[in-house]
Parts: structure tokens; sequence; C-alpha cells
């Protein structure tokens, strides 16, 4: 399921959530971006087990990307340039 989109400053790009769940319930979370102009997704992230992504949002400038990940009950705050 796809969630948290947002927006680039610039409204060129939007990144977004998407988590999957397979048959033996182990959940891949990852952080996606794509041209607000359509075209394939690009994963930025590579999260998987216990880790989940949300909460994405841009800089100001729109350089970097912060988001949380989200494993066993402690957050961990990331900030990343894409």
């Amino acid at each position: 399921s796809c969630s948290d989109p947002t927006w680039s400053p610039d409204s060129k790009d939007i990144v977004f959530v998407y988590n999957v769940m397979d048959a033996n319930t182990n959940i891949q979370s990852n952080l996606y971006k794509i041209p607000a102009s359509g075209g394939t997704p690009i994963q930025l992230t590579s999260f998987s087990g216990d880790k989940i992504v949300s909460r994405p949002t841009f800089s100001p400038d729109g350089n970097n990307i912060a988001f949380n990940v989200l494993k066993s009950n402690d957050p961990i705050f990331n900030l990343n340039k894409y």
C-alpha cells in the first residue's frame, strides 16, 4: 500500500512510502520518489523485517528528504540527500 505522499518544494517530485507484506508476514517498507510529470518510481531506501518508513518530508530547498524509520517501538529519524 502507498502512504504519506509529499510534494517537493518546486512541485517537480513526489515522495511516498510503499509497504508490502509477503505470505510470511514480513514487511518491506521503503521510500520512493517519482517525477510529478509521471514515470517510473525510484526506490530510495531498502528496509525489511521490523523496520517501517513513515512521514517523509522535503527540506525547504528540496535537496534533502527527512523521514522516520520505526523499529520495534524505537523511532529513528533519518535525513538523507537523494
